[in-house]
């Protein structure tokens, strides 16, 4: 990375990095960082326990869920509509891309007495 970073730009990275959203050079500069700061490392610990809490929150799929899907597998995609396709929406862009993943992650981290308990 060709300029440094302040330490609010590696914290608004944090829960990007916690999900590996960071390009190559990004990620080491984070890392480098978490090295010397103890307080982002804890941060960076705390997204992945939410990371994992949001993985491991599910339940067992509904009964049959697994076969209606092979079944749709199976059959072809339907016909697009005809007339002219949708203008897609403008994408966002590579900061908001990531921000938008560790925002969801700490939109669902728990907090309050509840948070305590776990």
């Amino acid at each position: 990375m060709d300029r440094q970073l302040s330490h609010a730009q590696i914290q608004q990275l944090l829960g990007a990095f916690a999900l590996d959203a960071l390009d190559p050079d990004e990620a080491r500069t984070v890392a480098e960082h978490l090295g010397r700061c103890p307080r982002c490392t804890a941060e960076v610990d705390d997204h992945h326990q939410v990371a994992a809490m949001l993985a491991n929150s599910g339940s067992d799929a509904p009964s049959g869920l697994w076969d209606r899907i092979a079944i749709g597998l199976d059959h072809p995609p339907p016909a697009a509509a005809s007339g002219a396709p949708s203008p897609m929406p403008p994408a966002l862009s590579r900061p908001g891309r990531r921000l938008s993943g560790a925002a969801t992650a700490s939109a669902a981290a728990p907090s309050g007495p509840a948070a305590a308990a776990l």
